[in-house]
């Protein structure tokens, strides 16, 4: 069976007058009106904010289900010396492949920063960099 393709039934245009309508409310009239170059440059300008604002949003969503899944796990009763699989596994959820790469690229970063320069755990200090004030 084929898949249904929306662009196919409804074509580009459509979609696009869609769109801004739904954005702005503008009627078809006044994006007709419009010249070729101005509606690109709408249809371009409402994509990139969406997705911007999906991102944003899914960042959100994946970052509280980490620090969640993270407590969590850090609360196993393990015996000592044991690796808490569950506790490496929730710091590398991920929305998406773009997040695990800057996930990845972070975990490489803070493994590269030597011990003493690292601020002690239950500090006062991480809790304020958690929260974005202190580097």
């Amino acid at each position: 069976m084929e898949q249904f393709d929306p662009e196919r039934l409804l074509g580009q245009y459509s979609i696009a007058f869609d769109l801004i309508s739904s954005e702005y409310g503008w009627t078809d009239e006044e994006i007709y009106n419009l010249t070729f170059t101005r509606f690109r440059q709408i249809v371009a300008a409402i994509e990139r904010r969406k997705y911007l604002d999906y991102r944003q949003q899914s960042t959100l969503i994946s970052w509280q289900t980490r620090n969640l899944a993270q407590y969590i796990a850090a609360g196993y009763m393990l015996s000592e010396g044991t690796r808490n699989e569950p506790l490496e596994n929730a710091q590398t959820l991920s929305i998406d492949k773009i997040e695990a790469a800057q996930l990845e690229e972070a975990m490489r970063v803070e493994s590269s920063i030597p011990v003493e320069e690292k601020v002690k755990p239950g500090s006062w200090e991480r809790l304020q960099g958690t929260l974005g004030r202190v580097k």
